[in-house]
């Protein structure tokens, strides 16, 4: 109505910069940075460590990260900065710049510097910061950032582009020009937070301090951005404080987020925001470039291993992923309809050989039971195994023979789990794999089997989810009660596989699972740990353990006293016992610890309310409390009231049942009929056990073996007579060798073939197809190499970075899709007689055949590869 009257939507704003606040810094000028740091995994990343001494060199550092992080961690920065603390306050960077200001490190210390740095750590920093700092000390501002953004996601459709080409530079950035933006619908000038300069005019300003000592935290991401990022902006420049920027142009497509980045990089622009990889917000078709251009740079300050290390700890794979998929400007894709999917599992064929883990539901991680069974198999060459993921990707040390991971939700990731004649799930539900509705998950060639342990709901989907699902479990209870809730499963009592994770020593342990034992032990720093983990709960469930002020005072004091330091896992974030980080207690995040089941071996107690741990914790020889449902609940069964003979609702219960935890012997005749009862066999063998029963009920027969002259099919997506073997083929003695060509086959054309060689396979899932199949036949599988399609920068080399940017993540997913078909091959031949690095990674035999000579020495080889 207001607009229709003609009122303005707006008070009319004129933006007048003060020229007499843009003044250059002096001569060696003294400098702070305030630099707000969050990590899940409540660490300090090696790239932030460089990050800090960089910025060291230049101002004094005052670091505060946005999470609980141990003592362990804040160390690392001895030396480095003059100040460093830890508090979780939930209001992102701003949040830690606000603290920072107002109250750590403070106004009246502030006041003795030239210029204050806010830096956060979202971007990986490439290079020396010298040439930044000292061209922006010598320009005439108030206050600066790395580059200016004009444009939100909600703006760039509606909005223009103040200028008619793809940039504009920034000096142009007049006040008539600046007023205007004041009168646009969404205000949507800003500088990038993540490096920010002030000076003397803006840090004296009341208004700036007011500002900052209003930070508060908010619902989202967005509502910080649009209310600090924006907000400071706009405020500043309505205060007449004249800004610069270090890139000297701002651009129609977003600088930081989208490939422009790369030209900025190119042109000594000293960051890289992670931003860009982990979400692809602009589904730029160049992301597959990035290691390119950073590795590029001369001086690289963070080293790429370190970027990717990260990258692979903190981002969501899945995402990643399907960021590195985005071959066009095209919207997302639709999920796929639960109809075809199901069609389409019919029509798939099922491979007894190829035996597919789904990933924990709520952590994404491999469950211990899962992880156990897996590195069991991994080395197998007589099984193809396929990890589905979700959010975290395999540790980089587990590898294997024809072992890969495939995202869950992905097109690839939906077909190949429709190929498994094995699926091993933790908790047997169709809800696990986002399975469609309706559809049996066992049966029709398929066998699943349930590792957890747990006994699920006899009703819902869970429930119904057992049916022809083979359940592992440990005691004869476990059988018993799985049998009566849901009659006509079938039950294998082999122990839980996890267990020989938990018994086995430290040396033992993958190195990834060794790793996370010397971080514990780093943070317990010498205390023993009291494990808290609660079950998760509903936002309006009561809190597990309520402890006051007084209690937690004094639970910390008592636990100091016994050596003792209480640890905080919760799979699901809760903010359910923020008492105990009173008593010095550690967070223990499942970025950083998955299983919580592998604490249970460094803890002195246990507190839980989960079965599962519960269980876990007796096998390991810890005594278990259990935290008691409320009054209101406490007549429903509780799995977990077997397992203890404790049980605390408060502080002063749990104090009480600490103390009498710690003076009963720890192989008392009671835990040791308990752990008898109710945990199974300790004797390390329950995955061998697994094992043995797997492989004592095969779903298929092994091929019957064969004689007469060796049958090989040479398949070819191109022409076959171009191949650069047929010729070789055709030359073979009939006695011994029956060799044909074909461009096309089909998996029935594989019966009673010896020897399936693949010239230059194309990817995708018809080459799985066939390459298992002819796996299951009991058929020797062989690549021919002659290009270098599967080497993406060696295809980006030939083309130049350049004129490959349109195509890049087309020619990545290309060379992942050939390096999947050669992965499953037994060995590959060279064409090259030297291999390039990135066939060596493969880790399968690598054959030269330059002659026909070579080719008959390898087929006269007979027995697999």
């Amino acid at each position: 109505m207001g607009k229709a009257r003609g009122d303005a939507g707006c008070p009319p704003a004129t933006v007048r910069l003060d020229p007499a606040g843009a003044r250059p810094l002096p001569a060696a000028p003294r400098r702070a940075c305030l630099f707000a740091g969050y990590d899940p995994g409540l660490r300090i990343d090696d790239y932030v460590l460089i990050w800090l001494r960089e910025l060291a060199r230049h101002a004094d550092v005052f670091y505060l990260a946005d999470g609980d992080l141990p003592p362990s961690e804040l160390a690392r920065l001895d030396g480095i900065v003059a100040g460093a603390w830890a508090l979780r306050h939930g209001a992102y960077d701003f949040g830690s710049y606000s603290r920072l200001a107002c109250d750590l490190v403070g106004w009246d210390r502030l006041a003795g510097y030239d210029e204050v740095l806010f830096v956060n750590d979202s971007c990986y920093l490439l290079q020396p910061l010298d040439r930044v700092l000292a061209e922006m000390a010598a320009r005439p501002c108030a206050w600066w950032g790395m580059q200016a953004t004009k444009g939100l996601a909600i703006t760039r459709e509606s909005q223009p582009f103040p200028a008619p080409g793809d940039t504009m530079p920034v000096r142009d950035l007049d006040e008539a020009m600046l007023s205007r933006f004041e009168r646009e619908p969404v205000y949507d000038f800003h500088m990038g937070s993540y490096f920010l300069a002030f000076r003397r005019p803006v840090l004296d300003d009341p208004r700036f301090r007011r500002m900052l000592a209003g930070v508060r935290p908010e619902p989202n991401k967005f509502t910080i951005i649009r209310k600090y990022e924006v907000g400071l902006t706009r405020l500043l420049i309505g205060a007449g404080h004249a800004f610069d920027t270090f890139a000297p142009v701002i651009t129609r497509r977003h600088p930081v987020y989208t490939d422009v980045l790369f030209d900025l990089i190119r042109d000594g622009f000293p960051l890289f925001k992670r931003f860009l990889v982990t979400d692809n917000p602009y589904r730029v078709s160049a992301l597959a470039l990035w290691p390119l251009v950073v590795g590029a740079r001369p001086d690289l300050l963070t080293p790429l291993p370190v970027i990717q290390a990260n990258l692979r700890r903190l981002a969501r794979d899945d995402r990643l992923q399907a960021n590195l998929a985005v071959t066009g400007a095209d919207p997302a894709p639709p999920p796929p309809d639960p109809a075809a999917l199901a069609e389409a599992d019919r029509q798939a064929p099922k491979f007894a050989h190829v035996w597919g883990f789904a990933v924990h539901p709520e952590h994404h991680g491999l469950g211990g039971d899962m992880r156990a069974l897996l590195e069991a198999v991994k080395d197998d060459p007589g099984l193809s195994k396929i990890v589905f993921t979700r959010s975290r990707p395999l540790p980089a040390t587990l590898t294997g023979v024809h072992l890969r991971a495939v995202p869950l939700a992905s097109e690839e990731g939906r077909a190949l789990l429709s190929r498994c004649g094995r699926i091993f799930l933790e908790t047997g539900a169709e809800a696990e794999l986002d399975w469609p509705a309706g559809v049996p998950l066992a049966g029709a060639g398929r066998q699943v089997f349930r590792l957890g342990g747990q006994v699920p709901p006899s009703e819902g989907t869970a429930g119904a989810g057992l049916a022809g699902v083979v359940s592992l479990c440990a005691t004869e209870i476990d059988r018993l009660a799985l049998t009566a809730s849901h009659p006509g499963a079938q039950v294998w009592q082999t122990g839980l596989p996890r267990q020989d994770l938990l018994a086995a020593e430290v040396a033992a342990l993958p190195p990834d699972l060794q790793d996370q034992a010397r971080d514990l032990a780093a943070r317990l720093a010498g205390r023993g740990l009291v494990l808290i983990a609660p079950a998760p709960r509903g936002p309006k469930d009561p809190a597990p353990l309520v402890l006051s002020a007084a209690e937690a005072a004094g639970l910390g004091a008592w636990l100091q006293a016994q050596g003792l330091v209480a640890g905080l896992w919760e799979e699901v974030p809760q903010a359910a016992l923020p008492q105990l980080l009173a008593t010095g207690a550690l967070k223990l995040p499942p970025a950083a610890f998955p299983e919580a089941a592998m604490l249970c071996r460094a803890a002195r107690l246990v507190v839980t309310d989960r079965p599962d741990l519960a269980r876990d914790a007796l096998q390991a020889g810890c005594p278990v409390i259990r935290l008691a449902p409320p009054p209101a609940v406490a007549a429903c069964p509780d799995p977990a009231a077997i397992l203890s003979d404790l049980s605390v609702r408060d502080g002063a219960g749990l104090m009480q049942a600490l103390t009498v935890a710690l003076a009963t012997p720890p192989e008392g005749a009671r835990r040791a009929a308990q752990r008898a009862l109710l945990c199974g066999p300790d004797d390390g063998g329950n995955t061998r056990r697994l094992l043995a029963q797997l492989r004592a009920d095969p779903a298929a027969p092994p091929p019957a073996p064969q004689s007469g002259p060796q049958r090989i099919l040479l398949v070819s997506g191109a022409d076959p007579g171009t191949a650069r073997l047929a010729p070789w083929l055709a030359a073979l003695p009939a006695a011994q060798w029956q060799a044909r060509a074909a461009a096309e086959v089909r998996p029935a054309d594989l019966a009673g073939v010896d020897v399936l060689i693949l010239d230059r396979p194309p990817g995708g899932i018809a080459a799985f197809d066939l390459l298992e199949t002819a796996r299951a036949g009991g058929a020797r599988l062989l690549c021919d190499v002659s290009d270098r399609d599967h080497d993406f920068e060696a295809r980006i080399a030939a083309l130049g970075l350049e004129a490959a940017r349109d195509q890049a993540n087309a020619l990545h997913l290309a060379a992942v899709e050939r390096r999947a078909v050669l992965a499953l091959a037994d060995a590959i031949l060279l064409a090259d007689p030297a291999p390039d690095a990135v066939l060596r990674a493969l880790g399968k035999p690598l054959l030269p055949v330059t002659t026909p000579a070579d080719l008959k020495a390898v087929l006269q080889g007979g027995e697999r590869i």
